[in-house]
């Protein structure tokens, strides 16, 4: 990575997901992916609510959230529908535009959505909207990785451009003293309402949110 921000190049990601998908799946997905940064030098530890934490869980998941570099949600439909799932997405980007550390949002676009079939429940079309605006992981544009045959993902292609984004989120961080909105996009009001309340008042005035169009989703 570039700058001195993380010396020992060790990074963490918080594995957001729905419980109603299939997580051996993920969880090959995102070990997998941590072997192919080893060969880059790069440590990436993760997180995965696996429905096993001991004590006060959303205690838990907020200190993770907080702690977290790389924030990777698995979008599916069911992904989407999930209020804790949007919970999750709303209160990582809270924190991360306040950070003074590298942050990104890296989703992984796992299962085929229709955005229209989204239930209009204020949220659900709200946040792959959202999604939509950082770039993401694809099957080379198609949004349905998990149909692909998983010794066939390019682990190291999707590590290298893990690697590029957190380069430029460094880079932007270090002029700029702050999260650029171009990598971790500031909430929309609907989604401002799913941040943690334990969070307090972190947020903006709804005045000084900027949707900005939709950019391209690439690996």
């Amino acid at each position: 990575m570039s700058g001195n921000d993380n010396p020992n190049n060790e990074y963490e990601i918080f594995v957001s997901y729905s419980h109603r998908d299939n997580l051996l799946l993920i969880d090959y997905f995102i070990q997998q992916l941590r072997e192919a940064a080893k060969l880059g030098k790069i440590s990436l530890s993760k997180f995965i609510d696996e429905q096993d934490i001991v004590g006060d869980w959303e205690t838990s998941i907020l200190s993770h959230l907080e702690s977290s570099n790389i924030f990777m949600p698995f979008i599916t439909p069911t992904y989407l529908e999930s209020d804790e799932c949007i919970k999750e997405l709303s209160t990582f980007v809270a924190l991360a535009r306040r950070s003074e550390e590298v942050k990104l949002i890296a989703p992984v676009f796992w299962k085929t959505v229709d955005e229209n079939e989204l239930p209009d429940n204020g949220y659900s079309r709200e946040a792959y909207r959202y999604l939509n605006r950082v770039q993401g992981i694809t099957d080379n544009g198609k949004k349905d990785l998990s149909s692909k045959d998983p010794e066939a993902i390019p682990f190291v292609k999707i590590f290298l451009f893990l690697r590029r984004s957190l380069d430029r989120a460094s880079d932007t961080l270090q002029i700029k003293k702050q999260i650029a909105e171009n990598i971790i996009p500031e909430l929309d009001s609907s989604l401002r309402r799913h941040v943690s309340e334990r969070l307090g008042t972190v947020l903006p005035p709804d005045d000084d949110v900027q949707v900005q169009a939709p950019a391209p989703v690439t690996t």
